[in-house]
């Protein structure tokens, strides 16, 4: 086990989580064109609005795009935010550390997704050429035989048998596998599930029949492929044309900037060194390895506490075991001069959980896995030192996003409160709803009415799919994108409050 390792940085951030921060201005501010309702000083702008009923699964009651179902779907996101205000900002679980912890947690990662946006998406520009280049390759589904091997001293030898024997794929498959049925598949231009395999067969114009590889890829084996041919998929309509020039722009710029990116943190974390102590990291991973490769579900438990996501959850118990607290004192590592106890490194999991690589996480030891997972954390720790630097904590749409799940996590508090002040038992969510929460949710409105303001004509405006879908980021600390959908009313009147002018 070595002591020192260089910072390694992996880029393997999703898209998706870049999409939802498109307003990083920092002096930007909501306009009220953007804001379908105002609850006191909380407001649910529009985006928020369609991403809570498009990036979580909505019930059946409110699923459709029609007006009714658009108005129970506001007065839900309305009714979430005055259970928050009911709530306040005093109670048990705004004082509970663990809730702190992982609304700093949140705001952390959205500023990390503004500080990639902000230091390389934005700032890349495509030629016409590069648009024109990829867009003529884009229409392109490949059919391909392919194999992999496990090493790369392998792989160096059956390119060299290829080169100098003229030994067919065919045969070179048989005489590794014994099996005459070489694998096969189709590519698109639009889906690679490797990325390694973007450069051969889309960047380049590669023949018939001809032989690819070795090509190292994540799982740390080496691929082989055989072009056996392609088609090319015509565009019909204007609108084709358009949908995968915009296709073409968004991939060419997430590369690009990708790239830029891994330089700028890389020059970020110039001269940075981890140096592991040996002894506590062996104790540790000695202690935690059980329980990440006993199941899935066990390792998302104890390093993503998942206390708010329900009531039960609670006192659930995931916290990491206790016998982790004698080594509390112990130095874990030190960085750039920096020493980071246990007991540090396990408070600020609590910040920013664990991400695994999935690159070669089957063939790379637990430990190996475990040492890239905390160098993965140090890293973006000084990314976040680098995005407070810059003020991204007080861009709007970190703001937002921390409110969002603030007032979710504390709605959620206030739901199971009032249910219990009420003795209620019943586990069938909708008779809940129909018997307790919905007349609940009705006085509040009253309550509350000369604070709320709805936008009917930002309102009217919006359109809601009706594909069920839950957004994930799964390789950000937290996944999931936005809360779940508020299950507290069926009511679709909108008898309450006044219209923003």
């Amino acid at each position: 086990m070595k002591n020192y390792i260089r910072i390694p940085f992996l880029v393997s951030w999703t898209f998706l989580a870049f999409l939802l921060l498109n307003c990083t201005q920092k002096n930007e501010s909501l306009e009220s064109d953007q804001v379908v309702a105002r609850v006191g000083d909380k407001a649910i702008t529009r985006q928020e609005f369609i991403r809570r009923s498009e990036y979580a699964i909505r019930p059946p009651y409110c699923r459709e795009n029609n007006y009714i179902h658009k108005k129970i779907v506001l007065n839900s996101l309305i009714g979430e935010k005055l259970l928050a205000m009911e709530a306040g900002e005093d109670n048990k679980l705004a004082r509970n550390p663990d809730f702190q912890a992982y609304l700093e947690g949140r705001k952390e990662q959205a500023m990390r997704q503004v500080h990639y946006h902000q230091q390389a998406y934005n700032k890349v520009e495509l030629s016409p050429d590069e648009i024109k280049k990829e867009f003529d390759a884009a229409g392109r589904t490949y059919r391909v035989s392919y194999f992999t091997v496990p090493n790369n001293d392998l792989s160096l030898k059956i390119a060299e048998k290829f080169k100098s024997e003229n030994i067919s794929f065919e045969d070179m498959y048989q005489s590794l596998a014994g099996d005459t049925a070489v694998p096969q598949r189709k590519i698109a231009w639009i889906s690679p599930e490797i990325k390694q395999i973007k450069e051969p067969l889309f960047k380049q114009v590669p023949r018939k029949g001809q032989i690819l590889g070795p090509i190292q890829i994540d799982d740390g084996n080496c691929l082989f492929m055989k072009v056996n041919g392609w088609i090319d998929a015509r565009l019909i309509t204007e609108n084709d044309i358009r949908n995968r020039r915009q296709q073409v722009v968004d991939q060419l710029k997430n590369e690009k900037a990708w790239a830029d990116y891994k330089s700028y943190v890389g020059k970020l974390m110039q001269k940075k060194q981890m140096q592991f102590s040996e002894d506590t990291f062996r104790k540790l991973v000695t202690i935690v390895a059980p329980i990440y490769l006993n199941a899935e579900q066990t390792k998302k438990q104890m390093f993503n506490n998942s206390f708010w996501q329900n009531k039960e959850a609670e006192s659930d118990g995931t916290n990491l075991p206790q016998s982790l607290d004698a080594l509390d004192q112990l130095p874990f590592f030190t960085v750039d001069g920096t020493v980071w106890t246990v007991k540090q490194f396990r408070a600020y999991l609590k910040r920013h959980p664990l991400v695994f690589r999935k690159e070669g996480a089957k063939s790379k030891p637990f430990a190996e896995q475990f040492k890239l997972a905390v160098a993965d954390l140090v890293r973006d720790y000084y990314i976040t030192q680098d995005a407070y630097k810059k003020d991204y904590d007080e861009n709007p749409a970190v703001r937002q996003q921390v409110d969002m799940w603030r007032d979710h996590l504390l709605a959620l508090y206030q739901k199971y409160k009032y249910l219990d002040s009420k003795h209620v038992s019943e586990k069938d969510q909708m008779k809940i709803i129909n018997d307790h929460l919905a007349a609940y949710i009705d006085s509040l409105q009253v309550r509350y009415g000369a604070h709320i303001q709805i936008n009917l004509a930002a309102f009217d405006k919006i359109q809601l799919t009706r594909i069920d879908m839950v957004a994930l980021q799964p390789d950000q600390p937290f996944q999931i994108v936005v809360p779940s959908f508020p299950l507290i009313t069926t009511d679709h009147r909108l008898d309450y409050g006044k219209v923003m002018q």
